[in-house]
């Protein structure tokens, strides 16, 4: 039984029957957990209607409290999609919806499928897989209804009907009977499309285990709908729910013919998916009459390349109305896209848009080319074209009318030029080029730096996509960071290099993006360099020229180079790029230094698998291999550099690590790097990856900066992901040997605003000496004496970062770290954001970067302690403020 914990429902009904609507601030549900602990297979059923798809909104939930990975089990809807969340093993983005329209949702989880997500919603399919399959540890705190159940957030604006629970996943038969029960029960007629009224069906899904009443001659299509991609094929796209015909069984060479029963038609049109080859009565699907084909559709490859994504297509057959039709899908082809795909035939009264590629002219007049953005949308190929040649091509989710948000083209660069717009496949009824236009602002942008998400003192993109940072140089006064950004979409994809400057490391401005795809391929990852001593010849006025050393990701990747020779302003890509050709797989992201002892260029260059390499240069156009180096356990974006060990410059280390940071410690002699142990854990989070150090830094700071790809996202904003706050590494001696230490750049310092100290303050179990201070964002420095407490630590906004006194472990939210006390004393420091926690330990010992969001309503702090008492030597919260001047940061 589950009892209202705030009793001020609101009341209404659906088809004559009582529902409840929740009002999306204070209302909600909670009760005992109905599924047993770590269940693995399960099934929700909620018949519900949002009324509004902003923000994050949990419809029901089962889990544990405090809350751990993998320990929850909710229907969670996300700014404009809903799906699965397990906490750290998700799926919540899965089904797109609109408000103030009822829904009828079965969520089955399964670890024993492959797909271990799937969703009917109003009788559609969905499946997907979560980050950890079978990493499901379901907890049994409770249940709550319309509220996340571990912390006072996620409320659900809406009408909730009726839920049910099952502890197993239903076979079909059994789903399809309950829901369509459901369907008539509230007068929802969210199923009616499925069937006529006489209960014919009017949807061939292909979800089922076989091909049920359809026959199959050959080989081509298989014993039954495949799922999904076949061995040997392109990752196959744009289906619905698990199944789909793929006659792609024992490749392009096998044939086959697959027929269905006999069905009336009674719609005016027959819509379906269809993709794979375009070969006209080859491999196609008909429709037959009387025995005769009187409609016919073919995928859309017809040369090597192309897509095996699945799209929509619709026949008008309002003409053969009552007459009595067939299906019959075809693969005569043996040759290169000699393979058919099709889902989802559904007779309909709706017309589909017809899509068709459509074109607009126009003159660069203004800074920004503002373009309409929908996220979840079809993906589109755009091109913009100066005198008929491509200047940029991407793809988008393009907005056919009201967009989420808005990306922007800089057209600074084709600036007076008359331009042709183009687009390919849109519907013809959409408006997405008309609502294109120009600005001297980013449309939509008046809450920049505002939203609620938005990280206050860590780099993030004004729009789209960001992960590795590239090029982390100092020059001219000014830190360079460069970037993977996807501009058009808030996913990756399109990959170019961003750039932004910053004076402090604090402050950065956004430059126009230096880095775009060509001919080679999208731009990924590289390195930046200043060529003081032009060894490139490649220098054009007084000032030495900058370099960007990239991967050009095509097939195959190769690496290259661009110069700059007004501090990074403007790019122009070497004319005779690649400088290093493809060597095997995929290797890429070249990271380059110069090599002071023999005056060359050294490159770290990840080959495959766990296999580097390092090249030399004189000039950074011809290379030469000098040796190999094998990094366990980690894989692409190398980092290479020499380091003093204890701040002694005539005792120095090189280090080498990957993208997950583990790292080498060894020697290097200009020929060959020699690791003399490793690899060691520079990290012990999830919110860091592919993380570079800054060259060219004077020598009269000497710092190894560092920053790396905040891996967070940011769910309902028009930006995603971020950098992780700048930190200094040093090599210290240990007992196990010299190891990195990290601690927070000092200018940080910077941001500091109000302070609250303590000195010498005993704490016993109960007491929280944080009781009133409030805020967003903080610096938390603190010294205990551990005395006999078994646990000390603090909760930042609800999430607990603890330090386990009798096993030396130092742990936030999953992630924990060895860590020694020094004399009976820790040491910590805490970095508090929006969406981050960054935890450091004993002066760098341990490092601990979170991806956290917070509740939003939760803005206190706690210091504790348990099983005893301990003293705060020291204890300094300061209030930071924000870095892009934001009213109210902390």
């Amino acid at each position: 039984s589950v009892e209202a914990s705030r009793p001020a429902l609101g009341k209404a009904k659906q088809n004559g029957l009582n529902i409840v609507t929740f009002d999306g601030a204070g209302d909600y549900l909670t009760g005992p957990a109905v599924l047993p602990a770590g269940q693995r297979a399960f099934t929700f059923v909620a018949v519900w209607q949002p009324h509004t798809n902003g923000g994050a909104q949990s419809i029901v939930e089962q889990a544990e409290t405090p809350m751990r990975s993998g320990t929850r089990a909710a229907l969670l809807a996300v700014g404009g999609a809903y799906g699965f969340n397990g906490e750290s093993n998700d799926c919540h983005t899965l089904v797109p919806f609109q408000p103030n329209a009822w829904r009828l949702t079965c969520l089955e989880v399964n670890d024993a499928d492959p797909q271990n997500v799937a969703i009917s919603d109003n009788g559609t399919p969905y499946v997907g897989v979560t980050q950890k399959p079978g990493a499901l540890k379901l907890g049994t705190s409770g249940l709550a209804v319309g509220r996340k159940l571990a912390t006072d957030g996620e409320y659900l604006q809406g009408d909730l009907a009726e839920i049910l629970i099952y502890d197993r996943a239903l076979p079909r038969e059994k789903q399809q009977k309950m829901l369509w029960y459901l369907d008539r029960k509230w007068g929802l007629d969210c199923l009616g499309w499925l069937q006529s009224p006489d209960g014919r069906a009017l949807v061939f899904d292909f979800e089922g285990e076989t091909y049920g009443d359809w026959k199959a001659e050959g080989e081509a299509f298989g014993p039954g709908p495949a799922r999904g991609t076949l061995p040997g094929q392109m990752p196959v796209t744009g289906f619905l729910g698990k199944g789909l015909v793929n006659s792609f069984h024992n490749g392009d060479g096998a044939t086959g013919k697959l027929t269905s029963p006999p069905f009336v038609l009674e719609r005016k049109y027959l819509s379906f998916l269809i993709g794979g080859g375009k070969n006209p009565g080859d491999t196609c699907m008909n429709l037959l009459v009387d025995g005769k084909a009187v409609r016919t559709a073919t995928g859309p490859n017809d040369k090597p390349g192309g897509s095996e994504q699945l799209d929509w297509q619709q026949w008008d057959v309002s003409d053969l109305a009552g007459k009595t039709g067939t299906f019959q899908i075809v693969d005569r082809a043996t040759g290169g896209w000699g393979h058919i795909n099709a889902d989802h035939l559904i007779q309909t009264d709706r017309r589909l848009p017809v899509l068709i590629d459509q074109t607009r002219e126009l003159t660069a007049e203004k800074r920004y080319l503002n373009l309409p953005v929908k996220n979840g949308a079809a993906k589109r190929l755009m091109r913009v074209l100066l005198e008929g040649a491509v200047e940029r091509e991407f793809e988008i989710e393009l907005a056919d009318a009201e967009p989420d948000w808005w990306a922007f083209m800089d057209l600074a660069p084709l600036k007076g030029k008359a331009l042709t717009l183009q687009v390919e496949r849109l519907p013809d009824d959409s408006k997405a080029l008309e609502l294109v236009e120009q600005g001297d602002t980013i449309k939509g942008a008046e809450d920049l730096y505002r939203e609620k998400l938005r990280p206050q003192f860590h780099f993030t993109t004004r729009r789209g996509w960001n992960n590795d940072p590239n090029g982390l140089v100092f020059y001219d006064g000014e830190y360079h960071l460069f970037y993977q950004h996807n501009p058009y979409g808030i996913n990756w994809g399109n990959m170019h290099w961003g750039h932004a400057v910053s004076k402090d490391l604090l402050h950065w401005e956004e430059l126009p993006w230096a880095l775009y795809p060509d001919k080679l391929g999208p731009m990924f990852s590289g390195s930046a360099v200043v060529d003081w001593n032009n060894t490139a010849g490649m220098q054009t006025g007084d000032q030495p020229a900058m370099f960007c050393i990239y991967t050009a990701a095509g097939n195959p990747a190769v690496q290259c180079i661009a110069a700059s020779n007004d501090r990074g302003r403007t790019w122009t890509k070497y004319e005779k790029n690649p400088v290093l050709p493809h060597l095997v797989g995929g290797n890429r992201d070249p990271k380059v230094i110069w090599y002071a002892p023999e005056k060359k260029w050294v490159m770290a260059l990840f080959l495959d698998g766990n296999t580097y390499a390092l090249f030399s240069s004189p000039d950074l156009k011809q290379w030469e291999r000098l040796c190999a180096v094998e990094v366990p356990d980690t894989s692409e974006c190398p980092e290479f550099f020499e380091i003093a060990l204890d701040g002694n410059k005539q005792d120095t280390r090189w280090v080498f690590y990957g993208g997950n940071g583990h790292y080498l410690v060894g020697r290097f002699d200009g020929k060959t790097f020699t690791p003399e142990s490793g690899p060691h854990p520079l990290h012990h989070g999830n919110c860091f990856y592919a993380s570079q150090t800054f060259t060219d830094i004077p020598p009269e700071d000497g710092r190894r900066l560092l920053i790396a790809w905040g891996t967070v996202g940011m769910p309902g904003m028009p930006f995603n992901q971020m950098m992780s706050f700048p930190v200094e590494l040093t090599l210290r001696t240990t007992p196990e040997g010299p190891r990195l230490f990290v601690v927070p750049a000092r200018e940080v310092e910077k941001l500091h605003g109000r302070a609250h100290t303590w000195k010498d303050a005993a704490l016993k179990e109960g007491d929280n000496l944080l009781a009133g201070v409030t805020g967003d964002l903080f610096d938390l420095r603190a010294d205990i004496t551990l005395g006999d407490a078994q646990q000390v630590g603090f909760v930042v906004r609800g999430t607990p970062v603890t330090y386990d006194v009798p096993h030396q472990t130092l742990s936030c939210r999953g992630s924990s770290a060895t860590l020694k006390p020094v004399n009976g004393t820790v040491r910590l420091q805490l970095l508090v954001d929006r969406t981050s926690l960054e935890v450091f330990g004993n002066g760098g010992a341990a490092y601990l970067p979170r991806g956290v969001i917070p509740p939003e309503a939760n803005k206190s702090l706690e210091v504790f302690t348990k099983g005893g008492s301990a003293t705060v030597n020291s204890l300094e919260v300061y209030e930071l403020q924000s870095a892009w001047g934001v009213a109210g940061g902390g």
